[in-house]
């Protein structure tokens, strides 16, 4: 029997054996992942608590103690989904990489053309979740624009945040200055320490911010005053690291590690070339804290119900005659822990 190369449980072991884009706000913080069986998922928003256990006296026995309250909220993951239209002329022309001369069948191309288009989708959709990730991180919430959805918006409630008052802002460098950037990671951490139990190792800034951050007299002062004291409080020392992710300082006193993550997206509404994380922003968290990543089933009368972080899908268009190829996808990045982490803006 031939193979049909547009069934989809076909294209699944294409989708399979692709090496997913590297991503480094979803891999770093989103990697526990839960692929439900339904369009909705739950999600339980937790608090932190420090309680004291009750001393209870051996004639009493016990005493109850309530449980850590939690609120459950549902959401519909919003659905991607790019497609390709494959025409007769795709199979006649010639692919790239492919010699002027004796080049493949078209059969042949075909399936090179699948498999580089499934590949490109799913590129493109990896860069969709790390922008997703990157709103939930550093705005506290997604908001969705597309064919279908106008301003949807996915509110995690994040009540640590702060714009900074003009003379604090890292880019005010006047002598009337009333927070420097150290200071103010020391009290982000703090606040996040105290509201969720969670002690934040890692800060990831824009670049404008990084750019401020180490032109700052005060963050020169006191990298250089450790220095020449020789203690070891820290070390400023920029250089890249993978794929658009810079180290900037470890501020050992703080137990902070320092980034800058200089990586970009092309908006589809307007085309423009914009920086992942927003302009003037710093957010702080524990890399312990393993937030969700969330799939929503994709559920298709054609093909079935799929509960996958991927599903390829085709089928065949008349007036012009084009097979359709599509790869959908349900991606939810979820804040379930809101006081884990501070959000800031500091220019």
């Amino acid at each position: 029997m031939a193979i049909d190369l547009f069934e989809t449980r076909t294209m699944l072991q294409a989708v399979s054996m692709m090496k997913p884009a590297r991503t480094f706000l979803r891999d770093t913080f989103f990697t526990d992942v839960t692929n439900s069986v339904t369009e909705s998922v739950d999600i339980d928003i937790q608090k932190g608590a420090r309680r004291l256990a009750p001393f209870v006296h051996p004639r009493v026995g016990s005493q109850t103690v309530d449980a850590v309250g939690f609120e459950t909220k549902t959401f519909t993951p919003p659905q991607i989904g790019p497609d390709y239209f494959i025409t007769g002329q795709d199979l006649q022309k010639r692919l790239p990489g492919e010699t002027l001369y004796g080049g493949d069948t078209p059969d042949g191309r075909l399936a090179k053309l699948i498999g580089g288009k499934l590949a490109e989708f799913d590129t493109m959709i990896s860069r969709t979740e790390e922008w997703m990730c990157a709103q939930a991180l550093f705005t506290g919430q997604i908001v969705i624009n597309g064919k279908g959805y106008n301003n949807l918006t996915i509110e995690y409630n994040v009540t640590n945040k702060e714009t900074l008052a003009a003379k604090a802002k890292w880019s005010y460098t006047g002598a009337d200055r009333t927070e420097s950037p150290i200071e103010g990671l020391r009290r982000w951490k703090r606040a996040v320490l105290k509201a969720s139990g969670e002690n934040p190792d890692t800060c990831v800034m824009s670049p404008d911010v990084a750019d401020a951050f180490m032109k700052h007299p005060d963050v020169k002062e006191y990298f250089d005053s450790y220095q020449k004291g020789n203690i070891d409080m820290g070390l400023l020392a920029p250089k890249m690291s993978i794929n658009g992710v810079y180290f900037i300082a470890r501020i050992n006193e703080l137990g902070l590690d320092l980034y800058s993550y200089e990586e970009y997206y092309i908006d589809p509404a307007t085309g423009t070339e914009s920086q992942l994380v927003p302009s003037g922003k710093v957010m702080l968290c524990s890399s312990a804290v393993r937030f969700k990543m969330f799939y929503g089933a994709i559920i298709d009368v054609e093909i079935g119900s799929y509960a996958l972080p991927r599903v390829p899908k085709s089928w065949v268009k008349h007036k012009p005659s084009a097979r359709v190829l599509q790869l959908l996808s349900r991606p939810l990045p979820a804040i379930v822990l809101p006081d884990g982490l501070y959000i800031a803006t500091v220019l």
